[in-house]
């Protein structure tokens, strides 16, 4: 983030275009690394029963964060556009230097926290350990499960922001509107997911939120044939929806590996579960454009393409 904040006052040329792709690829492979760890660290430091509560508090405060952010990052760059905007790359810097400063209290404050040592057996090579685990029927089983969830979101999530814009017409500030209406509904449902995953489990608040996204997506759909005066309403109902179904998705899904996953050797199991959840994302998005163009140039419709699309 450093050095995508000063890339501001760099000249525009081929080696600024490649600091900026070299800064984002190091900043998503040292996330993966992270990701690949944390998990296993939070097994071993949490108790079980505590893990529902625990998270959920942390998509909360996360989301809450990421929230004032949001609206922090709108406000700097509407005062950049309105008064000075031939130099409103020097409000993206500001928001990148932020970013980097506050990361490194984040990576401050991680010294400060309990380390605990993760069972692991030393003998076998790391790669060993990887094609150990696929000998696992279950673990197999729920790989597939969490990549097939993965594949969904991310097949509908890319394409929201283009269906609401092309199809259905609206403002970008409109767009914007709807996402902090999700984002509230997301931080505010959160106390009620958190009862449900400790009473009911994992499995159940999973069930209850990919029904949520369903609803969502009904809704969403049939916001294209509806009157004009009508669709804000809906579109409102159905980001109330998505944003308390993208928490109950999100907590079940991140805390079901944390229930089964046993400790030994958990950052090997990890590591293959975000293998998947990377490969069906990846795959999704890929797969969501080419499905998209195809129906398009297919019926030579918009209406029908969108609506096999979200079929």
């Amino acid at each position: 983030y450093l050095f995508l904040a000063l890339l501001a006052f760099f000249p525009k040329n081929n080696f600024s275009l490649t600091i900026l792709v070299l800064s984002i690829l190091t900043a998503t492979i040292f996330g993966s690394l992270c990701g690949g760890a944390f998990y296993p660290w939070m097994k071993g430091l949490i108790p079980q029963k505590l893990m529902g509560s625990l998270f959920g508090k942390r998509y909360r405060w996360m989301t809450t964060a990421n929230l004032i952010c949001y609206i922090f990052a709108l406000v700097l760059l509407k005062l950049f556009e309105r008064y000075a905007p031939d130099t409103i790359i020097i409000a993206y810097s500001i928001l990148f230097f932020l970013a980097f400063f506050v990361g490194e209290y984040a990576t401050y404050a991680l010294t400060k926290i309990q380390d605990i040592t993760v069972e692991k057996n030393d003998t076998a090579p790391f790669y060993k350990k990887i094609l150990s685990s696929f000998k696992n029927k279950f673990f197999v089983i729920l790989c597939s499960f969490l990549g097939i969830v993965n594949f969904v979101i991310c097949f509908v999530s890319p394409f929201l922001t283009v269906f609401l814009l092309k199809q259905i017409g609206l403002e970008i500030s409109t767009v914007i509107f709807l996402t902090l209406i999700s984002q509230l509904a997301y931080i505010f449902s959160s106390s009620y997911w958190i009862k449900q995953i400790n009473r009911n489990g994992c499995l159940s608040l999973l069930k209850k939120g990919t029904l949520l996204y369903i609803l969502f997506i009904m809704l969403l759909y049939t916001c294209a044939y509806l009157n004009k005066n009508v669709v804000l309403y809906v579109l409102i109902i159905a980001h109330l929806i998505l944003g308390s179904a993208r928490f109950a998705v999100k907590l079940s899904t991140n805390n079901l590996p944390l229930e089964v996953i046993p400790k030994k050797d958990a950052p090997v199991y990890f590591s293959v579960i975000n293998l998947f959840k990377g490969a069906s994302a990846l795959l999704a998005g890929t797969t969501a454009g080419i499905c998209l163009t195809f129906f398009e140039q297919l019926f030579n419709n918009s209406y029908y393409a969108w609506f096999m699309f979200w079929m």
